[in-house]
């Protein structure tokens, strides 16, 4: 894998923040998930296109091996791609590699161990 791509942890990091006893978000991090932000947008596409074009070429696969890399994965092909894509269909061409990680999350139980706004991105692809 190329030195230059991000780790799991970096994603959540960068996603999550650090989440409180219950598993929810700080307000700033939760604000910037479903608004148009064109700088939002473009720090996505700074730190983490590498890695989400790795994913495509399935070079993250060891992403999925286990659940601390399993929903940074599932955030990187389900959620970077509406900001880094946002008003084309490329977009949504990563949906069903989204779900697939979903499922396989699901199938290991992983999500039962998530707090409370990372299960609501574990099941965000199924809408």
């Amino acid at each position: 894998m190329a030195t230059d791509l991000t780790s799991p942890a970096d994603v959540h990091r960068f996603w999550f923040g650090a989440l409180d006893a219950h598993g929810v978000a700080d307000p700033a991090h939760r604000r910037r998930w479903f608004l148009q932000d064109d700088a939002f947008d473009q720090e996505i596409r700074e730190r983490f296109e590498a890695t989400l074009l790795a994913a495509r070429d399935d070079l993250l696969k060891d992403w999925l091996e286990d659940r601390s890399g399993w929903l940074p994965y599932l955030i990187l092909c389900d959620q970077f791609p509406r900001n880094l894509y946002r008003g084309s269909g490329e977009a949504f061409a990563w949906d069903e590699r989204a779900r697939a990680a979903a499922r396989h999350g699901l199938e290991q139980g992983w999500h039962r161990h998530l707090g409370i706004d990372e299960q609501a991105f574990a099941y965000l692809p199924f809408e």
